[in-house]
Protein backbone atom coordinates (compact mmCIF):
# COMPACT_ATOMS: atom_id res chain seq x y z
CA UNK A 1 0.00 0.00 0.00
CA UNK A 2 3.04 2.26 -0.18
CA UNK A 3 2.16 3.17 -3.74
CA UNK A 4 -0.43 5.84 -4.45
CA UNK A 5 -3.60 4.39 -5.91
CA UNK A 6 -2.88 0.83 -4.80
CA UNK A 7 -5.39 -0.45 -2.29
CA UNK A 8 -5.57 -3.93 -0.78
CA UNK A 9 -7.28 -5.72 -3.67
CA UNK A 10 -4.93 -4.22 -6.28
CA UNK A 11 -1.94 -4.94 -4.04
CA UNK A 12 -2.98 -8.61 -3.90
CA UNK A 13 -3.31 -8.72 -7.69
CA UNK A 14 0.14 -7.21 -8.11
CA UNK A 15 1.69 -9.54 -5.53
CA UNK A 16 0.09 -12.61 -7.10
CA UNK A 17 1.44 -11.49 -10.50
CA UNK A 18 5.00 -11.40 -9.14
CA UNK A 19 5.30 -7.73 -8.19
CA UNK A 20 6.26 -8.42 -4.61
CA UNK A 21 8.41 -5.39 -3.80
CA UNK A 22 8.50 -1.67 -4.42
CA UNK A 23 11.52 -2.24 -6.67
CA UNK A 24 9.50 -4.71 -8.77
CA UNK A 25 6.83 -2.08 -9.35
CA UNK A 26 9.28 0.77 -9.91
CA UNK A 27 10.95 -1.23 -12.67
CA UNK A 28 7.78 -2.63 -14.18
CA UNK A 29 6.74 -1.99 -17.75
CA UNK A 30 3.26 -0.39 -17.63
CA UNK A 31 2.24 -2.28 -20.79
CA UNK A 32 3.10 -5.59 -19.13
CA UNK A 33 1.17 -4.55 -16.02
CA UNK A 34 -1.92 -3.85 -18.15
CA UNK A 35 -1.70 -7.34 -19.63
CA UNK A 36 -0.99 -9.00 -16.26
CA UNK A 37 -3.54 -7.28 -14.01
CA UNK A 38 -7.28 -7.48 -14.62
CA UNK A 39 -9.15 -4.19 -15.01
CA UNK A 40 -5.99 -2.05 -14.99
CA UNK A 41 -5.89 0.81 -17.48
CA UNK A 42 -2.71 2.10 -19.10
CA UNK A 43 -3.06 5.35 -17.18
CA UNK A 44 -3.38 3.52 -13.87
CA UNK A 45 -0.39 1.34 -14.73
CA UNK A 46 1.74 4.38 -15.57
CA UNK A 47 0.70 6.10 -12.33
CA UNK A 48 1.51 2.98 -10.28
CA UNK A 49 4.98 2.70 -11.83
CA UNK A 50 5.61 6.43 -11.44
CA UNK A 51 4.47 6.41 -7.82
CA UNK A 52 6.61 3.37 -7.06
CA UNK A 53 9.67 5.07 -8.58
CA UNK A 54 9.05 8.20 -6.51
CA UNK A 55 8.54 6.21 -3.30
CA UNK A 56 11.67 4.13 -3.96
CA UNK A 57 13.71 7.31 -4.52
CA UNK A 58 12.35 8.77 -1.26
CA UNK A 59 13.31 5.64 0.65
CA UNK A 60 16.79 5.59 -0.90
CA UNK A 61 17.31 9.25 0.01
CA UNK A 62 16.23 8.62 3.60
CA UNK A 63 18.61 5.67 3.85
CA UNK A 64 21.44 7.76 2.39
CA UNK A 65 20.86 10.35 5.12
CA UNK A 66 21.10 7.61 7.77
CA UNK A 67 24.34 6.31 6.21
CA UNK A 68 25.86 9.81 6.17
CA UNK A 69 24.94 10.34 9.82
CA UNK A 70 26.43 6.96 10.81
CA UNK A 71 29.69 7.70 8.97
CA UNK A 72 30.04 11.25 10.30
CA UNK A 73 33.13 11.66 12.48
CA UNK A 74 32.07 12.89 15.91
CA UNK A 75 33.45 16.29 16.87
CA UNK A 76 33.65 15.39 20.55
CA UNK A 77 36.10 12.48 20.38
CA UNK A 78 38.20 12.33 23.59
CA UNK A 79 41.90 13.11 23.11
CA UNK A 80 44.36 10.25 22.71
CA UNK A 81 46.08 9.17 25.89
CA UNK A 82 49.19 7.44 24.60
CA UNK A 83 50.38 6.69 28.14
CA UNK A 84 47.40 4.43 28.81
Amino acid sequence: MEVAGVLEARAKQLYNSGYKTLAHLANANPEVLVKSIEHLSRGQARRIVSSAKMRLAEKAEALQEVVEELLKIPTDIPPNHSSL
